[in-house]
């Protein structure tokens, strides 16, 4: 649960893209992951919300390495049950198919609750990391395009109050060069 945690708020992907991922999405020379489908609330295998949503996403080192290691481990764990390797990244223990949301969410929500954070859900990592994207000053338009929004109206919709943060620090930043002028 620890590396698909941290693969939603390391990427801003979808919950149900995540569990559809399959090792041949991540390309670890690269650095980044291709989102091409999703697991449907059926558990089946579908297309992404919108065709703007396949996309291919940079993902930075730390993660692709906790990626690695989660691939050696699966290997390893897979080997010792006389099991090939799954193709998802996400299996429940010992199986070849992925891990439903339904699995994914209680899972997410046991460790939610035992940390006290009553209102958080597997979709609230989709928003920090968008969150930290903006007041960042990531651009609006790539922003969209890592979510796989249709359109930025969607993102704008979402997300436009987070930049009442960057305003302030914005004067914040106009005032100190006034000051040093």
């Amino acid at each position: 649960m620890r590396v698909y945690i941290r693969l939603l708020l390391f990427t801003g992907i979808r919950a149900s893209e995540g569990v559809a991922l399959e090792w041949g999405d991540i390309d670890f020379a690269q650095s980044k992951v291709t989102i091409s489908k999703q697991v449907t609330t059926e558990g089946k295998i579908g297309t992404t919300k919108t065709e703007t949503s396949n996309r291919m996403l940079k993902v930075e080192a730390r993660t692709m390495e906790v990626l690695k290691q989660w691939r050696l481990y699966q290997s390893r764990a897979y080997l010792k049950l006389g099991k090939p390797r799954p193709t998802y990244l996400f299996t429940s223990f010992g199986g070849q198919t992925p891990r439903t949301g339904d699995e994914v969410g209680k899972a997410f929500r046991v460790i939610a609750d035992k940390l006290g954070l009553k209102d958080v859900s597997l979709h609230t990592l989709r928003h920090t990391h968008t969150s930290h994207l903006i007041n960042a000053g990531v651009p609006y338009k790539q922003v969209q395009e890592r979510l796989g929004h249709e359109t930025i109206k969607i993102t704008l919709d979402i997300y436009s109050h987070l930049s009442k943060k960057s305003e302030a620090q914005l004067i914040d930043l106009l005032t100190t060069y006034d000051s040093i002028r």
